[in-house]
């Protein structure tokens, strides 16, 4: 799934109901399992002492956080699973189809999602829009990749922000001109958990 990863030391992630103040997640080391909930994960009490606290050079998560209804909590235990340096890769709908699986509560833009995970102690490195207004509003309708001449899904399919952030003005004037920004599928980043600062010696 990511270049270079070693599938062998890959884990997986699984939805575990209820919470224990004593256990809020349970790793299986045989078959490389973290079970647990996000939200209970990301309690401070709970995150200090963990197995799993920085454990993790790479989590994956994509399109999971419109599924957890105390989002902030989850991003909270998400970062705290990576070692000081890792790498978190994220996608979650922006425009999409109410899907409850089990449950539906949100929709994220990619400010949104870089504030909730800042807010974690991440930083966000890269974002990325998936689709523009014209796919987000075909993919909402049922059409799908194959329905769009190749060149077009090159260009539009997969968008990066520029680094440099525009201002107040100039987002609202380059948004204005540009009505194929206004919407997109879903928003991606790339963020890191910064690593400790190394002490200077004098």
């Amino acid at each position: 799934l990511v270049p270079g990863c070693d599938p062998n030391r890959a884990w997986a992630f699984r939805f575990k109901k209820g919470r224990t103040r004593v256990a809020p997640a349970k790793l299986d080391h045989v078959n490389r399992i973290v079970y647990g909930n996000l939200v209970h994960m990301g309690q401070r009490h709970v995150y200090a002492r963990a197995p799993w606290a920085e454990a993790f050079d790479v989590v994956v998560c994509l399109q999971v956080f419109e599924h957890i209804m105390r989002p902030f909590d989850a991003a909270r235990a998400v970062a705290h699973m990576l070692k000081p340096g890792g790498i978190l890769l994220f996608t979650a709908p922006f425009v999409e189809r109410y899907h409850q699986v089990p449950t539906d509560g949100f929709r994220f833009t990619l400010d949104g999602a870089a504030a909730m995970f800042a807010d974690a102690g991440l930083v966000a490195e890269e974002r990325w829009r998936i689709g523009d207004t014209l796919l987000a509003n075909a993919f909402t309708l049922g059409f799908g990749v194959g329905d769009f001449d190749e060149r077009l899904l090159a260009k539009r399919l997969l968008v990066r922000e520029p680094d440099q952030r525009p201002t107040e003005t100039d987002y609202d004037a380059r948004v204005d001109f540009h009505p194929h920004e206004w919407l997109w599928i879903s928003s991606a980043l790339v963020l890191r958990r910064p690593a400790p600062a190394l002490s200077s010696r004098r």
